[in-house]
């Protein structure tokens, strides 16, 4: 059996992570974590924790999510420096979309969310939007439907589905501004979501038993068919957030 720590937004607080990570293996025995997005990855916070800690506890597998820099993950995946990451520093970035094999189990990645306070980044000359893109939902389709992960990381979760996220009432009129009117469609206000994701639910036949999504700083789990979709909650120094881990034998989330 493995088991694998699920970890939330962090929005910098790579310190609370790696506690987590190291208190979590001397405790329950994990083995590696899974974090959705919204890390916080930039060239100073990689530069300063590689100063501080050196490299994370465990393997940390990661995604993008809406507050990285996406510019600089473009540069440092095409370089290798993503490369040098995972063998110096434990921490690996899947790209959009990936399918890696933990404990045996293979999950399913697909990095990227609208913003909500501020304009979209496009990537135009760089190929790295912060949002998921139709391209990127029917590559991951394709993908998921060949290699049937049993379970799914985003960072969002796909709109009007049925999961019933809804935003907090200070960021109705960045909805509106930065994606509505940006001709994006978040779904309903009672379920609100990623367009992109709802593409790739739409068109994957594939059903996971399980995936997992933050995005919303808040836990949540609800099934939709066959899949149950868990809202994984934000990790904060100052906050004590559900404790998530996975286990690889059961295909089970076990709450701590």
């Amino acid at each position: 059996m493995v088991k694998v720590l699920l970890l939330g937004d962090a929005h910098g607080c790579w310190k609370e992570v790696d506690d987590r990570l190291r208190e979590a293996s001397r405790t329950s025995g994990v083995a590696a974590g899974i974090q959705v997005g919204d890390l916080g990855i930039n060239r100073r916070a990689i530069q300063t924790f590689a100063q501080r800690r050196g490299r994370f506890a465990l393997p940390l597998h990661v995604i993008d999510g809406n507050h990285d820099d996406h510019a600089y993950l473009a540069r440092a995946l095409r370089n290798g420096e993503q490369q040098r990451w995972a063998s110096d520093m434990n921490l690996h970035v899947q790209p959009r979309p990936s399918v890696v094999e933990i404990g045996g189990i293979k999950v399913g990645f697909l990095g990227g969310a609208l913003h909500i306070v501020r304009p979209q980044y496009h990537g135009m000359l760089s190929d790295a939007p912060n949002y998921v893109t139709k391209q990127h939902a029917l590559a991951a389709a394709s993908l998921f439907d060949a290699e049937r992960p049993g379970l799914i990381v985003t960072h969002s979760c796909p709109s009007g589905i049925g999961i019933r996220m809804q935003g907090h009432p200070d960021l109705k009129w960045g909805v509106h501004e930065h994606v509505v009117r940006a001709g994006f469609d978040p779904g309903p206000e009672h379920d609100r979501g990623e367009p992109g994701l709802r593409v790739l639910w739409e068109h994957m036949h594939h059903r996971p038993r399980l995936w997992i999504f933050g995005h919303f700083h808040t836990y949540r789990r609800v099934i939709v068919g066959s899949t149950e979709f868990v809202s994984v909650d934000a990790v904060t120094p100052r906050r004590t957030a559900q404790q998530l881990y996975w286990d690889t034998d059961s295909m089970c989330l076990v709450d701590a």
